[in-house]
């Protein structure tokens, strides 16, 4: 198969804007990642294509100032680099648990 169509493929397994900011796009289990583990021809059509790196979402889920940074910066980094510098997408939100309810 075709580099180009295997990257047609890649494309179609992508979370969208609306679905990634659940988790994040430094989620290992996010389909990028994913697909740089199943051969060394995917990892390399992959690794290739900025494309498929270029959203980047983080959720903070309502860190405090004294928590770290949720995830670990090598992700964020390696994800960076695959993009090449391409056109970024970043998505960050921040969800405040609701306090915890004394008469429940």
């Amino acid at each position: 198969m075709p580099p180009e169509l295997l990257l047609q493929i890649f494309s179609w397994t992508l979370p969208s804007i609306l679905t990634v900011h659940r988790h994040g796009s430094l989620n290992l289990a996010d389909s990028s990642w994913v697909l740089c583990h199943v051969c060394s021809r995917w990892r390399a059509v992959a690794l290739s294509s900025p494309s498929l790196w270029s959203l980047i979402a983080v959720n903070y889920g309502g860190l405090g100032y004294e928590e770290v940074f949720p995830y670990p910066v090598s992700l964020l980094q390696a994800q960076l680099s695959r993009s090449r510098a391409k056109k970024l997408h970043f998505y960050g939100s921040e969800q405040y648990a609701s306090p915890p309810n004394p008469r429940a």
